[in-house]
């Protein structure tokens, strides 16, 4: 009896097995079948044709449950009921069914390297990058129907994909070992409209180093985009040589290091793109007067550095200004002992360079440079006993003549703060002084006379100690400026710029708080709105402002982070108004890179966000073309760079 029930019951178990086997073999039969009416729904199916009468199923063809083709987005469908009508299929979900063959359905391990997905391509795609710069490319939208084909790709691999629509546009990148969820949303071109969640704005796409160099980066290096996939970066060593390397984003590949100029070179260096496949670098050691101009040749990722124009300065080099074509010729800026700003033009004849006169300037800075026409430059500096002066010189050649300038007095004993920054046609000036007054200044150019339009205490009528950098945005014919001050905290106004008159709106102030030390920046603008974000002793603030009127309005609030100052935002802009290095600014979003952290954040009106991302972004240049880029890099350990694409 007891060898009967065992025996029965292991007979129980084996049909219960194969019931289960069977039940999966006609799920899997059901999924076989369904599969096969769909392909050969699409294979048997013709142009849809406004007016066919459809029969009920069995019935004479054309029938119920036959397929046609849509005439507008060339998908298959089948008749669901019974009847004619003049609506296309794709716009009459009453009467049809598209058929779906792999769209928003299975999985699969795709290949290695760069993948290319078809409307046929599984919805879940694993992918495996082998290096820097492969990509994944959505479908052919127009093969694709809107709500019915979405993707969830994720990054096997320890390298950044970029994300491709078929027109080859960037749409994000996919971070290592992450994963992002596209669904398209229009059909109306093959690139389509896509839809997407965890896409980054930005990814390092290329890398290298030199560890055979026996030496480490210096300083920041000069980037100087060549055209629009190569870029140059120019750096000292702490050997005190000075070296430059080519990146072309079109093929990944790096150029050899090149020495640009031997020892002594390692604290001031500047270049420019000064034709087709060249580029002037000036150079000079801190403390010491061996100047040299010299240009580059550049072939592919190739340099060539040919015949340098030394020069001996008057006295020990201080820093480089700005660097900028005027016509024909390049005017440099730069400071000397005993603190004076001078400013020189440059020629270039072939390859071979000549280095103009020294001009000093009235001011102690380098000065900033702004070309007015292609024969004149106005050069604005400062000086710390309370004036900042622009002053106009005709550019001929390498020789400069001096015009008629204008003063901007400060109200007080200083000036400090110092910066400008293009306002139109105009130029705009603002400083502080040193009872902390914060002044503004409108400067226009007619030939080779400026004259300015100067406001005093532009935040504040009483003296009020200004505890950060004074921050600009500028739109338009007018520009914003922010900054906080010990008794009101944040403050903002409106300059505007009337045919050369500047005018002050009415400054708002917002209080009962401790700004920390250069807390305050403007972090993008869009439209007419301002987004500034504040750190104060106990928290990270967030305010929207619309700057459209004469004076600024408060559009928004918001505490970003409670409880602790110490949070990541973009850094203040430089003196000349552009963007600091760990700035990449969206179209709807900024983005900036911490610059003493791994994270990085995007900052919106109302929104604060973290990535990742492995170092600092050098600058905010972009290069032209299909994609933004930018380069970041590293400073410990011999050379090493990387490339950073962005997309706004």
């Amino acid at each position: 009896m007891s060898a009967f029930v065992a025996n029965a019951y292991t007979n129980a178990l084996d049909a219960y097995a194969s019931a289960i086997a069977a039940a999966g073999s006609a799920l899997a039969a059901a999924n076989s079948k369904s599969a096969a009416e769909s392909l050969v729904a699409l294979a048997g199916a013709t142009n849809w044709v406004s007016g066919e009468n459809f029969n009920a199923a069995g019935g004479a063809s054309p029938r119920v449950g036959d397929a046609r083709i849509s005439l507008i987005d060339r998908q298959s469908y089948r008749r669901n009921t019974v009847g004619s009508g003049t609506t296309d299929p794709k716009n009459d979900p009453t009467n049809w069914t598209r058929v779906i063959v792999g769209a928003g359905s299975g999985g699969e391990i795709a290949a290695t390297g760069s993948v290319v997905l078809t409307n046929i391509s599984g919805a879940a795609q694993t992918l495996s990058p082998t290096g820097y710069g492969q990509s994944v490319t959505l479908p052919n939208a127009t093969t694709c129907t809107v709500g019915g084909y979405f993707f969830n790709l994720y990054n096997n691999g320890p390298f950044a994909m970029r994300v491709l629509d078929f027109a080859g546009a960037t749409q994000g990148f996919i971070a290592p070992y992450s994963g992002a969820v596209l669904a398209l949303s229009s059909t109306a071109t093959a690139a389509g409209v896509w839809n997407f969640t965890e896409l980054l704005p930005y990814a390092v796409t290329a890398a290298t180093n030199f560890p055979t160099a026996g030496f480490s980066i210096a300083g920041a290096p000069v980037r100087v985009v060549l055209d629009a996939t190569r870029t140059m970066l120019i750096f000292s060593a702490s050997n005190s040589n000075l070296y430059g390397v080519i990146f072309d984003a079109a093929s990944g590949a790096w150029g050899a290091l090149t020495l640009i100029r031997a020892s002594g070179t390692s604290a001031g260096y500047t270049a420019i793109l000064s034709a087709t496949n060249q580029v002037l670098v000036c150079s000079c050691a801190s403390g010491g007067t061996a100047f040299e101009a010299v240009t580059l040749t550049t072939s592919g990722t190739g340099i060539a550095p040919n015949t340098p124009a030394p020069i001996n300065l008057v006295g020990n080099f201080g820093a480089f200004g700005d660097l900028i074509a005027v016509g024909t010729s390049w005017v440099l800026g730069y400071s000397r002992a005993t603190s004076i700003g001078c400013i020189r033009a440059i020629t270039i004849s072939g390859t071979a360079v000549t280095v103009g006169a020294e001009v000093a300037l009235p001011g102690v800075s380098a000065p900033h440079l702004y070309a007015v026409t292609s024969g004149v430059v106005l050069a604005i500096n400062a000086i710390a006993s309370g004036a900042v002066f622009a002053t106009p010189y005709t550019v001929s050649g390498s020789s400069l003549a001096v015009g008629t300038g204008a003063i901007i007095a400060s109200n007080s004993a200083n000036v400090g703060g110092f910066r400008s920054f293009p306002v139109g046609s105009r130029w705009g000036i603002v400083f502080n002084g040193t009872s902390e007054f914060v002044s503004a200044a409108i400067v226009s150019v007619s030939t080779t006379v400026a004259t300015a339009s100067t406001l005093q205490n532009v935040l504040s009528s009483t003296t009020d100690a200004v505890s950060t950098t004074t921050e600009v945005v500028v739109s338009g014919s007018k520009f914003a400026l922010v900054c906080g001050s010990a008794s009101q905290g944040l403050c903002i106004n409106v300059i505007t710029d009337t045919a050369g008159t500047a005018s002050k709106g009415t400054a708002l102030a917002y209080g009962g708080y401790t700004l920390s030390t250069n807390c305050t920046v403007i972090t993008r603008l869009s439209g007419s709105s301002a987004t500034v974000v504040a750190s104060t002793n106990a928290s990270t603030l967030c305010y929207s402002f619309d700057i459209s009127g004469a004076s600024p309005a408060l559009q928004s609030s918001q505490i970003m982070r409670a409880g602790s100052s110490q949070v990541a935002r973009p850094a203040s802009s430089s003196p000349r108004g552009l963007r600091a290095g760990n700035w990449l600014k969206g179209a709807t979003l900024g983005y900036a890179i911490a610059s003493d952290s791994t994270f990085a954040m995007a900052i919106g009106a109302n929104m604060l966000e973290r990535f990742h991302i492995p170092a600092q972004l050098l600058d905010t240049s972009f290069v032209p073309g299909a994609d933004n880029q930018s380069i970041c890099y590293t400073i410990s350990g011999p050379p090493a760079f990387q490339f950073v694409e962005g997309v706004v």
